[in-house]
C-alpha cells in the first residue's frame, strides 16, 4: 500500500506543479512606450516659452499601482492581475511632456516635483477625476488644469472631459485609449496657452 500511496503523491505533486504554472501573470503598462525621445527630453534654448509641469494630481482610487475598472455608476474595481508599470502620475507627466512638445515648437516642457517654480513663463498644474475604463466599453479621463504666468498671482482653470469607445477587449487596449485621452488633453493645454497670453515670454 505504501509504494501505491507514494506514486499516487508523486502524481499529485506533479499536478500540483503543472497547474502552478500555468497560473495567472501578472501585466504591466506603460503609457509613454519606449520612453521620452530625445528630441523631448534635451534642452532647446530656441524655444520661446518654458513651461514647468508642477504637479498631476490624482483621487485615491487611482493611487494604486492597479489598474481601474469602473462597474455600474458607483463601484470601482482594482484589476488583480494588471499594473502600471511606474506610478500613474509619473506616467501622465511623461507623456504631456512629449505630446506638447512634439506639437508645439514654441514650448520648452519641463516636470518639477509637485510644487511652482519661479524662473518660467508658465506653470501647469492638473488634477484628475477620472482615469479609468468602464465596464460597457468606455475610456474615462476628466479633470481640470491651472496655468498661471510668472507675473500673474491667480491661475486661470479650464476643464477637460474626454470619453473614448474601446475598439477591443483587454487592458492593453485601456492603456492604448488612455494614451489617447492624454494627446487630446496636450492640445487642449497647448490651445489654452496661444489663447490665453497666460505664459507670453517676455
Amino acid at each position: 500500500m505504501s509504494i501505491y500511496r507514494n506514486v499516487a503523491l508523486a502524481g499529485l505533486l506533479v499536478c500540483l506543479g503543472a497547474c502552478a504554472s500555468k497560473g495567472i501573470q501578472d501585466i504591466y503598462y506603460s503609457l509613454a512606450p519606449g520612453g521620452l525621445t530625445s528630441a523631448a527630453t534635451q534642452s532647446d534654448h530656441q524655444r520661446e516659452t518654458r513651461l514647468i509641469l508642477a504637479s498631476v494630481t490624482l483621487p485615491q482610487f487611482l493611487q494604486k499601482q492597479n489598474l481601474v475598472m469602473q462597474k455600474g455608476a458607483h463601484t470601482l474595481v482594482h484589476a488583480r492581475h494588471h499594473f502600471w508599470a511606474e506610478p500613474l502620475e509619473d506616467g501622465i507627466a511623461k507623456v504631456l511632456v512629449q505630446d506638447i512638445m512634439k506639437s508645439s515648437s514654441a514650448l520648452q516642457v519641463e516636470v518639477n516635483a509637485g510644487r511652482w517654480t519661479t524662473g518660467s513663463n508658465c506653470s501647469l498644474r492638473l488634477e484628475f477625476d477620472s482615469f479609468h475604463a468602464t465596464q460597457s466599453g468606455r475610456v474615462l479621463s476628466a479633470g481640470r488644469f491651472w496655468l498661471q504666468g510668472a507675473d500673474s498671482t491667480s491661475p486661470s482653470v479650464q476643464q477637460f472631459n474626454y470619453s473614448n469607445n474601446l475598439l477591443a477587449d483587454g487592458y492593453a487596449q485601456v492603456v492604448t485609449q488612455l494614451h489617447s485621452a492624454l494627446q487630446n488633453l496636450s492640445s487642449t493645454i497647448i490651445t489654452a496657452i496661444e489663447t490665453s497670453g497666460v505664459c507670453r515670454a517676455d
